[in-house]
């Protein structure tokens, strides 16, 4: 059997690996138009900022026998067979019994004079920078490129904070004012175009499923499946259904992207396949010493989503205040029954595992009650007696005992 995978990215690369931990002599081929080796796009603001090079970028994977297509665009597809370009080689056809689409996402575009990050190579381009630079976009990619250079960095945003899909106005508020401490220029509700000369796009991506359009392929997919027999759809390019709201939606999560890829793979090849039951939010990100992350809803999409939301905040520390403990603020939204619906953390301490246990916990379903009678470790130079996430859902009970009486 020939397995052909579009995409060189996170979700490609697993789905090739972990099929061939399940299969040693499935045929494994994956076309990637960039002709690039697989690497983490979320590591170039860190290369750009000098905390990482060239080799550290890119990822190191075992080729596992998978057969690279190296700069090849699929260009029409007949029955099972690709017919396949490259800008300097003849074409090629290549024929599949399953096809993996897996093509990723695309920068959202403005002006072609703007410097745009998606890519190794845009990376480049824009540690070559020399001069103050404006960035337009504050979601975590303008947040992270903010802090990356040795020169005036002015963070423009049209919203009223920064940072608006993935925190409420009062966390985003504490990244914005660590920023300006740090020398940055935050300037939100922002409609012009910016003054600067360099000027870096970080307004968001889109899926890449304009090349499925010439391939014939619909992009509409059910548990990965695509309309047609035997093709599948993972990564940024495929809807997946966000289990707290039941919508279908476009997640751009690099953690996402390889859970999809592992589990397409173990359920063509396992004999105990696991149904894909939707996804959750959960994104981490950390600018400067300031770790800040969300999961779930936040208060604009739960009331997009026409839930009516309650909110719990504590600011607390990671361990003992004479020890170094570490500010740490919580904010958990929740619905009338409890329900734990969302949450955001920003803080100097462990964001990360705060987050994974939310995020467990809005797959579970658990209250803050629930949440409130969480066992803790303690010990003063390791653990507060008063973890801020059992801190928050006390709160959140507090405030729910008075609401519902």
């Amino acid at each position: 059997m020939r397995i052909v995978v579009l995409g060189g990215g996170t979700a490609g690369h697993a789905f090739a690996r972990r099929a061939r931990f399940f299969d040693k002599q499935v045929e494994l081929c994956i076309l990637d138009k960039d002709g690039l080796d697989q690497y983490s796009p979320c590591s170039l603001p860190y290369f750009i900022e000098g905390r990482t090079n060239a080799v550290d970028v890119y990822a190191d994977y075992d080729r596992d026998n998978i057969t690279y297509y190296r700069g090849y665009t699929p260009m029409k597809r007949e029955g099972n067979t690709l017919v396949c370009s490259h800008p300097h080689k003849e074409p090629i056809e290549l024929s599949y019994d399953v096809l993996v689409i897996a093509l990723g996402s695309i920068p959202k575009r403005l002006r072609e004079e703007y410097y745009y990050l998606k890519s190794y190579a845009d990376a480049q381009r824009i540690k070559q920078l020399s001069s103050d630079v404006a960035i337009l976009g504050g979601g975590y990619i303008g947040v992270e490129l903010s802090l990356s250079f040795d020169f005036s960095v002015s963070l423009y945003e049209k919203e009223s904070h920064i940072l608006g899909s993935y925190l409420d106005g009062d966390m985003a508020t504490l990244v914005q004012e660590y920023l300006v401490s740090q020398g940055v220029r935050v300037v939100c509700n922002f409609t012009d175009a910016p003054i600067e000369k360099n000027v870096i796009c970080c307004i968001g991506f889109e899926p890449n499923i304009a090349p499925l359009k010439q391939l014939d392929i619909s992009p509409i997919t059910t548990d990965f499946f695509a309309s047609q027999e035997n093709i599948y759809i993972i990564g940024d390019c495929s809807q997946n259904k966000n289990m707290l709201t039941g919508n279908k939606e476009y997640a751009f999560l690099g953690g996402l992207a390889k859970k999809q890829g592992e589990l397409l793979a173990q359920n063509l090849f396992s004999s105990t396949p696991t149904p894909y039951q939707g996804f959750i939010v959960n994104s981490i990100t950390k600018v400067g010493e300031l770790l800040f992350g969300t999961v779930g809803l936040t208060a604009r999409s739960a009331k997009q989503a026409g839930m009516r939301v309650f909110s719990a905040r504590f600011s607390g520390l990671d361990k003992y205040a004479r020890l170094g403990g570490r500010k740490l603020v919580v904010k958990l939204l929740f619905l009338s029954d409890g329900r734990i619906i969302g949450a955001q953390i920003v803080g100097y301490a462990d964001v990360s595992g705060r987050l994974n246990l939310l995020s467990y916990c809005m797959r579970m379903k658990h209250t803050v009650h629930q949440l409130a009678l969480l066992d803790t470790c303690y010990n003063p130079d390791s653990a507060d007696i008063t973890d801020p996430v059992v801190g928050a859902a006390l709160l959140g009970v507090k405030k729910l005992s008075v609401i519902n009486r």
